[in-house]
């Protein structure tokens, strides 16, 4: 369940509904809505995102109930993987159903086994098995049906497009058990970032043409990994990467913590936060101008600036956090270093995420190891 967040950002257009799976495995996201009495689609009146947004369920077209097991958002689109490897989209409006998304590169009908997915900030992303990282621009591929009778009728058709304008990011298809192969990505604002089995870190800017692609190359984030070497000792490796829009953390198993953003280039020392270093941190949500850590054993921090007063931070009152180190600049509030939030009635959280300027966490009142 959410336990804090801030209103959206007034400068960005993003969408605010909650979305989630239900016990057999289908996103919902925003407000039902009644189907109209006359048959025509209405996009206009029929979906509303507000802070009394209710539940509800994501459309898709397919005759069959489909189990998603993973959902990735980016600014105006979500993509949604199901448990057969097939990728969805929503990139329009949540009241039009996702559609499934083919490839030229997929063989009689078999779907390569899709590793992940990451919707950047204006492009989607997907590691694919022996093909690489695919980039894809949107480009209003989910299509806009204008009557309830059509989108039934393309439902029992399974109707599906093929994603013709893509790109693979060069030397990205390596050998699963090669030290090259890849094993985690993340998509941000016209850059991604990946990792390999080694440990090795590259960062690849996307252009705004993707025939450019074909022509670039990934940048090798050697600081980073020249720094791990050095507060570890040698005894650490990468293996885990989050971020969203600017922003990106890495992970390694030595429980270090690195933070980069879209301008880092191979000359560029990663961000080195003391507080994060050694303490069991397992995951790192960004938002646009504020942090979060998740600690093992549930216990969770934030930092930066939050917006406004918007409450990103989930500090609490000036007054209280202040003497925490909050510090006021303007109409915002600044956290320098991490702080933990002090979660009611014991519990633990489980999950984080961020926003532009809002933040949830999954939260438990039960025991966790």
């Amino acid at each position: 369940m959410p336990y804090f967040r801030g209103p959206p950002a007034a400068h960005i257009d993003r969408p605010e509904a909650t979305i989630h799976f239900d016990g057999e495995g289908s996103a919902r996201v925003g407000e039902e809505s009644a189907e109209p009495e006359n048959d025509l689609v209405d996009y206009v009146g029929s979906f509303t995102i507000s802070e009394k947004s209710k539940v509800k369920k994501l459309d898709y077209y397919s005759e069959n109930r489909v189990k998603f097991v993973t959902i990735s958002c980016g600014r105006t689109h979500i993509l949604a993987l199901d448990e057969n490897n097939n990728i969805y989209i929503w990139d329009q409006t949540c009241v039009a159903p996702g559609i499934r998304l083919t490839f030229p590169f997929t063989k009689n009908g078999v779907t390569n086994k899709v590793r992940k997915l990451a919707a950047g900030w204006n492009f989607s992303s997907a590691l694919i098995d022996n093909v690489g990282i695919v980039v894809w621009f949107q480009d209003k591929i989910q299509p806009l049906p204008e009557t309830y009778s059509e989108i039934k009728a393309d439902k029992q058709s399974n109707k599906s497009v093929e994603v013709t304008s893509y790109a693979v990011i060069p030397l990205t298809n390596q050998p699963a058990n090669s030290d090259g192969s890849i094993v985690d990505i993340m998509a941000g604002d016209n850059f991604l970032v990946y990792l390999t089995k080694k440990g090795n870190l590259y960062k690849f800017n996307i252009p705004s043409n993707h025939d450019d692609i074909l022509t670039r190359s990934a940048v090798v984030l050697d600081l980073f990994t020249k720094e791990l070497d050095k507060i570890s000792n040698g005894n650490g490796q990468f293996v885990k990467i989050s971020g969203t829009y600017q922003y990106f953390a890495v992970l390694s198993d030595s429980e270090h913590v690195f933070i980069g953003s879209k301008d880092f280039t191979l000359k560029d020392t990663p961000i080195v936060i003391d507080e994060l270093q050694k303490v069991g941190c397992i995951s790192v949500a960004t938002g646009d101008h504020h942090f979060l850590a998740l600690l093992r054993g549930g216990k969770l921090l934030s930092w930066g600036r939050e917006s406004q007063g918007c409450g990103s931070l989930g500090q609490g009152k000036f007054s209280d956090s202040s003497k925490r180190g909050m510090i006021q600049d303007g109409r915002d509030r600044v956290l320098p270093k991490p702080q933990e939030i002090q979660i009611k009635d014991g519990g633990h959280v489980l999950a984080i995420g961020a926003g532009g300027w809002q933040s949830c966490a999954i939260i438990t009142t039960e025991d966790i190891e």
